[in-house]
């Protein structure tokens, strides 16, 4: 789909860029407004050329914007999606004619060079500027050119946008071939016979005996050379078993030495350990045991005293906070000799002086009670005192046990080890004994070694000299096997090409025959998808159907009459009035694009309602609306018709510009 298109200096363009959508694209506007620059710039952007350029219409400095003043250049940018990836092109003329083009996809570079731009977009879009031109870009007015050539020139141009030109010059070709494949055969013929072929084949034969009896020398020494090279292995192997067993042996007596001295040392230590004397690891478990259970019951003990003492503090200091108190009491009340400190009240000196005596006799009574808190703090303070010096002297004698413990424990772990040492210096020593290889054996098998090595490398020299010899030979033989080769490759490509001539003149006769069957598939295909879309294109009655006839010397376009004294089918050139053809020629033109381009369903139509009447234009409106959608996935349509601006489901561009005064092209979305 063509996503976007921007125009400077094109023409009547300044600066316009435009955004198309999926469907139908209208540019509206009047004669000279610049809708037909925009198609054409499509046209320059994907092939750097349009019509007029071709058909030589237009220069460049008339594409380049003249007015009010010559511009030196004029640009390009097209940006349009194919399976999924966008692409941008971009293209520039100067006024001296030099062009420049890019070429980009999802934003990476592809190609620079005008000529690779303009490969590159048709490897992409698989269509070139002549099938763009003819099948799907219809200039302006032109909607009905095919029925404006003559027969000739007619069939010619649909035959080559058929592609079926390719078969009559296919049927060209061939006749120059085998005109050319005949002389050619003629001369290999003439060269062949300048040869005596019997005479090489003879040399050749000799050269083959030779090979053959060097080639059974060589096999001999190779058979030799197998029996020595397989004794070397042999002895290599045994030889590197017997190092590999001495190097043991070797390893063995050290390991020994090791385990010897290892053992040793283990013994020195156990020694040490018996001598200071430990008891047996079962009576150590079961007191250690013992002591940790008493320690435990220490710890509680220490614990349960420290809490009784810090109760008989707080009970003593609450007694002491209790005594402050009341004394606090009795001194306000000795203030204040008639008045209750208190609130105030009158007080009497017979109450007065009982409320004294309580209060002393309360606070006597509390200091009782303070100082009985106070030895009792002391004594349980005491308690805790002794309680934490049996839990420490406890824990010391633990720790001790736990010392002699580990010193068991190590004692037994060195007995263990001895007992494993021993048990593996028994086994080095019975493999040590189990070995028999010393020096001299070795020098022995490494003697010999060194003799079937020097056999080897004497075979391995006859054996290269004879391989020399031999390829010396068969290089004389393929130079004859070549010469002969030849003339064999001379005589076979002289039947070959005289068979390819005969199948030469089968492939002509083919080409025409397959002409013929694809021309009328592909008018087949065309003609369905008319008759197809006919009745949604043409409002009326009277023709019911459209299609094209092939002839010997044209393609004729006909419509199917519904009167029943001239039923049947008739030239559109000769029965149909001007909107007629144009309507016919539009429903072509579909046809053509959906059956040569199916990858690429694009159309552009410039002022295609020429000649369509007002009926007719309706139906058209309608046609680009629903129908052309469903077939076409993006119509541009060129216009100066108000009316297509019914067509609501297209995205309309209405032009305009003051030609008066030379002014650019403006374009407003409707």
């Amino acid at each position: 789909m063509i996503d976007s298109i921007e125009l400077r200096n094109w023409k009547t363009h300044k600066n316009t860029k435009l955004s198309f959508t999926r469907g139908t694209n209208i540019l509206l506007g009047q004669m000279g407004a610049g809708k037909s620059s925009i198609m054409d710039a499509i046209s320059f952007a994907l092939f750097g050329t349009y019509p007029a350029i071709q058909h030589r219409r237009v220069a460049v400095d008339e594409i380049i914007m003249n007015r009010p003043a010559q511009e030196k250049s004029a640009s390009v940018n097209l940006e349009f999606g194919i399976d999924g990836s966008s692409y941008a092109i971009q293209r520039s003329l100067e006024l001296s004619g030099s062009t420049k083009a890019t070429i980009s996809k999802d934003g990476a570079y592809l190609q620079s060079q005008p000529q690779r731009v303009n490969e590159e977009v048709e490897r992409i879009l698989k269509v070139d500027y002549d099938l763009f031109s003819r099948a799907i870009y219809s200039e302006q007015n032109r909607l009905t050119y095919f029925l404006e050539l003559r027969p000739a020139e007619r069939k010619k141009q649909i035959d080559e946008l058929l592609g079926l030109d390719k078969f009559a010059t296919a049927q060209e070709n061939a006749t120059s071939l085998i005109n050319r494949i005949k002389d050619i055969v003629s001369e290999s013929e003439r060269a062949i016979a300048a040869f005596d072929v019997k005479k090489l084949r003879e040399q050749h034969k000799a050269l083959l005996e030779e090979v053959e009896k060097v080639a059974n020398e060589r096999k001999e020494f190779m058979k030799e050379l197998e029996v020595q090279e397989t004794k070397k292995e042999n002895f290599e192997k045994e030889l590197s078993k017997t190092k590999e067993l001495y190097n043991k042996r070797i390893s063995l007596a050290r390991e020994i030495a090791e385990l010897k001295s290892k053992i040793e040392t283990v013994e020195k230590e156990i020694d040490k350990i018996k001598k200071k004397g430990v008891a047996d690891m079962a009576t150590l478990e079961k007191t250690l045991s013992g002591k940790k259970k008493g320690l435990e019951s220490l710890v509680a003990e220490e614990k349960k005293a420290e809490e009784q003492e810090k109760k008989a503090f707080e009970e003593m200091a609450h007694f002491v906070a209790g005594r402050n108190e009341q004394q606090k009491w009795l001194a306000e009340l000795e203030k204040h000799l008639s008045r209750c400190p208190v609130c105030e009240r009158e007080l009497s000196e017979e109450i007065r002086k009982r409320i004294v005596e309580e209060k002393i006799s309360l606070i006597s009574k509390i200091e009782e009670q303070a100082k009985n808190a106070k030895d009792e703090n002391l004594k349980l303070k005491r308690k805790k005192e002794e309680m934490s010096d049996a839990v420490s002297k406890a824990r010391e004698s633990l720790a001790k046990l736990e010392t002699e413990r580990e010193t068991v424990q190590r004692l037994e772990g060195y007995v263990s080890d001895k007992e494993r040492s021993g048990k593996v210096l028994k086994e080095k020593e019975q493999e040590l004994g189990r070995i028999e290889i010393d020096e001299k054996s070795i020098d022995k098998l490494q003697k010999e070694f060194t003799q079937l090595n020097v056999k080897v490398k004497e075979l391995t020299t006859k054996l290269d000299m004879s391989e020399a010899s031999e390829k010396e030979k068969m290089a004389r033989v393929e130079e004859k096997k070549k010469e002969i080769e030849t003339i064999d490759s001379m005589q076979d490509d002289v039947k070959n090409k005289k068979k390819t001539a005969e199948n030469l003149v089968k492939f002509k006769e083919a080409l025409a025959e397959t002409q013929t069957v694809l021309r009328t598939r592909l008018i087949g295909s065309i003609n369905e998808i008319m008759q197809e879309i006919w009745p949604e294109l043409y409002p009326y009655g009277d023709y019911q159907g459209l299609l094209l006839e092939p002839t010997a010397e044209d393609y004729v376009l006909k419509v199917k009459t519904a009167r029943e004294e001239n039923s049947g089918w008739a030239s559109v050139d000769t029965i149909a009035s001007g909107g007629e053809k144009s309507v016919a020629c539009l429903a072509m033109r579909v046809a053509f694009a959906l059956v040569l381009v199916p990858n690429l369903r694009w159309i552009i139509l410039d002022e295609p309602t020429h000649n369509i009447d007002q009926q007719g234009l309706s139906k058209f409106v309608k046609a680009i609306n629903e129908v052309l959608p469903r077939l076409v996935e993006q119509v541009f349509i060129i216009t100066h018709d108000e009316m297509l601006k019914q067509a609501v489901n297209a995205r309309i561009y209405v032009l305009s510009r003051n030609k008066e005064e030379s002014g650019g092209t403006l374009v407003e979305a409707y």
